[in-house]
């Protein structure tokens, strides 16, 4: 039932007490999480009712035990309290806009694209960014983030710089540097193949960024 994507999310989810799966769509994290006795209770919300129904149907024993809570909300509206919450699959602006309303004690965040924009978000927001990487899953590369927020982490946040910020602050890694070199091939591919000069010059802003980030500049 669990993909190689879902095996590696869930690695780094950590045991809780109440443990929140926002936009769950299926909800085989969710799942996770209850079989494995990571949790004692968890809640599955999803905007769609229904991507909501397809978590209901496959938790539905839990539920019956009063261990699986379900709500159709936008993020974390009127969810009750939880220690643990895990979004992915969505987009850096979707997932910057709803933690900016309510940052968890602890968090797994998978953005799709512009994660730079959730970086600044938690960082104004004071929380702390523990783990910063890439893992690679069917083919695919993606960004996780994972760490705590203000109220549960000891101090401040740390500056970040524009390649940080960018990239993440383990962007030196060798999981991350393998991901920023598959991403500067496809944009130099790409940028190959524009003709427009207004256009050309932000792929090539872009580029240049990447190669800063690989040391190749």
């Amino acid at each position: 039932m669990y993909g190689s994507r879902i095996d590696i999310l869930t690695s780094f989810l950590d045991p809780c007490d109440v443990f929140a799966d926002v936009g769950c769509d299926h909800a085989f994290c969710t799942k996770y999480m209850l079989d494995s006795g990571k949790c004692n209770t968890a809640i599955a919300t999803d905007l769609r009712d229904k991507c909501l129904q397809k978590a209901i149907d496959l938790l539905g024993d839990y539920a019956g035990e009063g261990r699986c809570l379900f709500f159709c909300t936008d993020g974390l509206d009127g969810v009750p309290y939880a220690d643990e919450v895990l979004i992915a699959g969505m987009g850096g602006e979707e997932m910057a806009r709803i933690l900016s309303r309510r940052i968890p004690p602890r968090f797994v965040l998978q953005p799709m694209r512009n994660v730079s924009k959730v970086r600044k978000m938690l960082i104004t927001h004071g929380a702390r960014i523990l783990q910063d990487t890439v893992f690679k899953a069917d083919g695919y590369y993606y960004v996780l983030l994972k760490g705590v927020s203000a109220e549960d982490g000891e101090g401040s946040a740390e500056p970040y710089t524009a390649l940080e910020l960018e990239y993440g602050k383990e962007y030196k890694s060798p999981a991350v540097q393998e991901y920023l070199a598959y991403r500067l091939e496809r944009k130099e591919r790409y940028a190959a193949g524009i003709a427009e000069p207004r256009e050309k010059d932000t792929i090539w802003k872009e580029i240049q960024l990447l190669k800063e980030a690989l040391g190749l500049s």
